[in-house]
């Protein structure tokens, strides 16, 4: 298939860490207990975070995934989320404008729904103003929090919990920078300097302006689109951080 050499070429590139496409690519890391994991529903700033977590990994496997990490799995995990109705924003620009990009993304989403993807035939560019990634939550967003924070989880301490929950927006936290570095032992870890996420409109197509207005009715900003309203709520609850372990 196609997207699978988009793939092999993907990872070819990401030298600063190995992408984890389904759960049983976990396989050979499961007993590394020095490995650690970044993950994330998807345009969250998990690259971000991935390529400052391997700076300071010195030789640690570093993974990226967009899947829920096995319970066997005996390093450390963190899962960075942000406000679901921007992280809908940045899905759509990138699949308005590449085929490839799209189809990858929900493969790689256990939470995606992938007969709405067969229905689009697949090209992820021929949204329509009723069939379109604000008017509905089709990468699973919702269901992608609810088992990541509240499902398949407690809270734990911090020297057992297994998982490092982050909100993208407090990720530049002195807290919740200082959680990382004691949760992952990376004593060298650092930030780049935060900029201002979002596409510039120039940049936009007219057909993504139209799905802005239309499905954004009152200009919000953060912005807020009815389908995400419960992936909102469960955004909304969470804290800056937080400590877990698997049920």
């Amino acid at each position: 298939m196609r997207w699978v050499g988009v793939l092999v070429c993907a990872l070819l590139t990401m030298s600063y860490a190995d992408f984890v496409e389904l759960p049983e690519g976990f396989a050979s890391y499961i007993n590394d207990p020095q490995a650690l994991v970044v993950a994330s529903p998807g345009r969250s700033g998990s690259t971000l975070l991935v390529k400052a977590v391997a700076k300071a990994a010195g030789g640690r496997a570093v993974l990226k995934t967009h899947q829920f990490v096995p319970k066997e799995f005996q390093g450390k995990a963190l899962f960075i989320f942000s406000q679901p109705d921007r992280a809908a924003e940045s899905a759509l620009h990138k699949l308005l404008e590449d085929e490839a990009f799209g189809e990858l993304h929900f493969q790689h989403l256990f939470s995606s729904d992938k007969k709405w993807l067969a229905e689009m035939g697949h090209d992820t560019r021929k949204q329509s103003l009723y069939h379109n990634l604000l008017a509905y939550d089709a990468l699973g967003t919702g269901i992608h929090l609810q088992k990541w924070l509240f499902d398949w989880v407690v809270p734990a301490p911090k020297e057992t919990a297994q998982i490092l929950a982050i909100k993208y927006e407090r990720l530049w936290d002195v807290e919740t920078q200082e959680a990382i570095r004691t949760f992952c032992h990376l004593d060298s870890f650092e930030l780049p300097q935060k900029k201002e996420r979002g596409c510039e409109e120039k940049k936009m197509s007219s057909l993504e302006l139209l799905l802005r207005r239309v499905y954004n009715e009152e200009r919000k900003k953060p912005p807020e689109y009815k389908a995400y309203d419960y992936a909102r709520q469960l955004w909304e609850k969470a804290p800056p951080f937080q400590f877990l372990s698997q049920i």
